[in-house]
């Protein structure tokens, strides 16, 4: 008897790992989801002209006006307070004052719209709009507004358009599926 086996014994089969089919499946889902990341990145910004790449270019776009908007809200704030809650008739009522030209220039040049609240607007009421391009995605032409309220918020909204015409349009060139005629 050598090694702890008799002739009629055999060896013990040695045993696989269980774990190891677990292994290289997360590592394989691991992978797709790297190359999907990866995938939707270069769409997304390689192209911003057209498509995903001009809406993130619109969407930092009007971040960036946001930011802009800033300055301006305050001087509106500083405004009010010294004329008892009143606006001025125009955003160039504010410079020099409460507002540097450069600011002033800036609305003009972004053809924003200045609209004063009535007293009794609603917080929500937008008194300055700058409006960005539009770009077009997946069928649908997004906007972006980056707007000051009433209630002191400079805040930033998306807008979806759809063209009913051309949806209908698309509809009915695709058969119905719920029509048991044949």
């Amino acid at each position: 008897m050598t090694g702890g086996y008799n002739n009629f014994t055999p060896p013990p089969i040695p045993q696989k790992r269980k774990d190891v089919g677990w292994v290289w499946a997360l590592a394989g889902c691991g992978g797709l989801i790297v190359i999907f990341l990866v995938g939707i990145t270069i769409a997304f910004t390689s192209n911003k002209k057209s498509g995903a790449g001009k809406l993130i270019n619109n969407i930092m776009e009007a971040s960036s006006e946001g930011e802009q908007l800033i300055p301006i809200r305050d001087s509106l704030k500083r405004y009010r307070d010294e004329h008892k809650g009143a606006y001025p008739a125009q955003l160039k009522e504010l410079a020099p004052t409460y507002l540097a030209q450069e600011d002033v220039d800036y609305l003009a040049q972004h053809k924003a719209l200045y609209t004063p609240p009535a007293k009794d607007a609603p917080n929500d009421f937008a008194i300055i709009t700058l409006a960005t391009k539009s770009s077009e995605f997946f069928g649908q032409k997004q906007f972006y507004y980056t707007k000051i309220l009433k209630n002191d918020e400079v805040v930033m909204e998306q807008v979806t358009r759809t063209n009913l015409e051309t949806q209908k349009s698309r509809s009915s060139t695709t058969p119905n599926q719920d029509d048991d005629s044949n």
